[in-house]
This record gives C-alpha cells, sequence and structure tokens, in this order.
C-alpha cells in the first residue's frame, strides 16, 4: 500500500495525470483568491507563486497570473507584474491579463508596446474597475506620445465611468490649457459640446482670444458657451 502511494505520488509530481493537475491548481486558485479577498495579499502571494513556479500552462495557471498580477499592479510593482504577466502563453490570455499586461508597460515606459495590448480591449466586455484601469492607461500613453486630443478622448471615457468626477474634470481642464492647440481645443468643444469638457474648451478659446485682444472673437465663443 505504502509503495503504492509512493508510486502514485511520484507519478503526480511529473505531470503524468493531468486531471489531477488541473484539480490541484483550481484549488491552489481559489485558495489564493479567498486570501486576496480577505486582504491577506502576501499570503495570496505567497500561495500563487508557489503554485505557478512549477504547474503546467492551463487555465488555473493563466487565473493564477491574472491574480498575481493585479496584487503587484495594487501595489504599483509594475515590473514585477510583468516578470509574471508576460509568462502566460498566448492561448489562454485572458482580457484581464491583456489589461493588466499593457497598463505596467505603459507604467514602466513601454508606452508603445503596452498601447498596442489595450487597444483592442475597448470593446471588450471589463468589469467597471478594469473599464477605468482601461482608459486611464490609455490617458497616460496618449500623453506620453504626445496626442493630447485622444488622451481627452480617453479621459472623457473613462470620466462617464468614475464616481470621482471633480479630480477627472480638473485633469481636462489642464489638458485644455496646456497640451491642446488652437485648432484641437475647437475639435473638442465640437466633439464634446453640452458636456463640461466641451464648454471649458469653449471657455480656454475665449481666454486664449481675449489674451490675443481679439475680444470680439471672444465674445462669439462665450455667446456660444452660454
Amino acid at each position: 500500500m505504502k509503495r503504492f502511494a509512493f508510486v502514485f505520488l511520484l507519478l503526480l509530481s511529473l505531470g503524468l495525470f493531468p486531471g489531477w493537475s488541473g484539480v490541484a491548481g483550481a484549488a491552489s486558485f481559489e485558495r489564493g483568491q479567498e486570501l486576496y479577498q480577505l486582504g491577506r495579499h502576501d499570503q495570496a502571494l505567497a500561495e500563487l507563486r508557489d503554485h505557478v513556479r512549477s504547474a503546467p500552462d492551463n487555465v488555473a495557471t493563466a487565473r493564477s497570473y491574472a491574480l498575481i498580477g493585479r496584487i503587484l499592479t495594487e501595489r504599483h510593482q509594475y515590473a514585477e507584474a510583468i516578470l509574471y504577466l508576460q509568462r502566460t502563453p498566448t492561448g489562454i490570455r485572458s482580457p484581464e491579463i491583456e489589461l493588466l499586461h499593457g497598463n505596467a508597460l505603459v507604467a514602466t515606459g513601454r508606452v508603445t508596446e503596452g498601447r498596442r495590448m489595450l487597444l483592442p480591449l475597448i470593446d471588450e466586455s471589463l468589469a467597471p474597475a478594469d473599464q477605468q484601469r482601461l482608459f486611464k492607461a490609455l490617458t497616460n500613453a496618449a500623453l506620453a506620445e504626445n496626442q493630447p486630443l485622444f488622451a481627452l478622448y480617453y479621459l472623457h471615457r473613462e470620466l462617464t465611468l468614475s464616481a470621482d468626477q471633480q479630480n477627472l474634470l480638473q485633469r481636462a481642464r489642464q489638458l485644455l490649457q496646456n497640451r491642446l492647440s488652437d485648432t484641437d481645443l475647437a475639435e473638442a468643444a465640437f466633439m464634446w459640446q453640452g458636456t463640461e469638457i466641451g464648454q471649458d474648451a469653449l471657455l480656454q478659446l475665449a481666454r486664449r482670444s481675449l489674451a490675443r485682444q481679439n475680444p470680439q472673437r471672444a465674445r462669439q465663443q462665450l455667446d456660444n458657451l452660454f
């Protein structure tokens, strides 16, 4: 009996029973997820890291990579998150992994690579918090690539999802004041007419007209604003 148990454990450790390996992987992920939900993130990381260290590539492993990436992202440990997320094979990568990976790439300065990974996720059915993370990362990527009008577009998308309206509107105002050309301001006023961002764009245009001593043009823009 002892010999049978020893042989069984040996075969299991060698991966000769993939079904049992999958069950063990799912159990490891569930323990890690439970610890994460309880706020015991250090223990969750230890459980998940131990699982992926020797686990075969399967869905349970991909879910473990995703949760590791999420915990490290919440800690702003983006470089370490990339080390785990990039190990997930293409065939089992989920939108969640693509989001966390792309976000971490943008945060570590690999902007073009990260943006390329994030753009296809715009039409994915992500959780609201992940949608916010997506548009925030795309805003940062657009700013890093000196595309402020695109940044404003992504920020507006984030605005529709966030409860923190005032901080996002303040960030939009800074973009309108400091990063957009007159042409882009006029485009923003047209694209988002009737919204806070569109109204602010008209106000910034009027201010610039006054600064250039063109009160008639400023009056027209203020008439449009009111």
